[in-house]
């Protein structure tokens, strides 16, 4: 990477350099690292550790919407065929993954502040991964469905509109 970024954004192999790193490093090392926490789980809830109250807790749900979205992301990138927006679909998926999981490192990280917030605050703090994480699979399913039914991605004028019913439809599951 740092040789790539050396060439500067306008060199010819910057661009596909960099979108080769992305599709053979991320996605293999984020999966092994995914295998091996669902091992950690596995073994951490058959020997007790773990039960189904604590799968309340907002930081194993934000884990779980965090990987959900990533996955989704790596799906939605397999799936990319042109400019179409299946390509911000593929991104806002992906980078919705790493917000819920800074959203659950907060939690981590304000633990003290958190023990003393009122209830109804630690209860809204479970739910916002789930509302902020759902909302990010609407928004990437919606672009996702346009772009797979041939809508384009920035388009500007009169190209920009959506010309068929299935495009409208994934463009209004997203603004959902």
């Amino acid at each position: 990477a740092p040789f790539l970024a050396f060439q500067g954004g306008a060199a010819s192999g910057a661009r596909s350099g960099f979108t080769q790193l992305m599709q053979w490093s991320i996605f293999p090392v984020v999966s092994i690292f995914v295998v091996l926490c669902g091992g950690a789980v596995r073994r951490a809830w058959r020997a007790g550790r773990l039960d189904a109250r604590s799968l309340r807790d907002p930081r194993i749900i934000g884990v779980a919407v965090s990987v959900a979205l990533t996955l989704l992301g790596f799906v939605l990138g397999a799936a990319i065929r042109g400019s179409n927006t299946i390509v911000p679909a593929h991104y806002h998926a992906a980078v919705g993954g790493v917000t819920v999981s800074f959203m659950s490192a907060a939690l981590v990280l304000l633990g003290a502040v958190s023990a003393s917030a009122p209830r109804a605050l630690r209860r809204a703090a479970a739910v916002q991964p789930l509302l902020y994480g759902g909302g990010m699979l609407l928004f990437a399913a919606g672009f996702a469905f346009a772009g797979a039914h041939g809508m384009g991605r920035k388009m500007y004028g009169a190209e920009q509109a959506s010309r068929t019913l299935v495009e409208s439809v994934g463009l209004a599951v997203m603004g959902f």
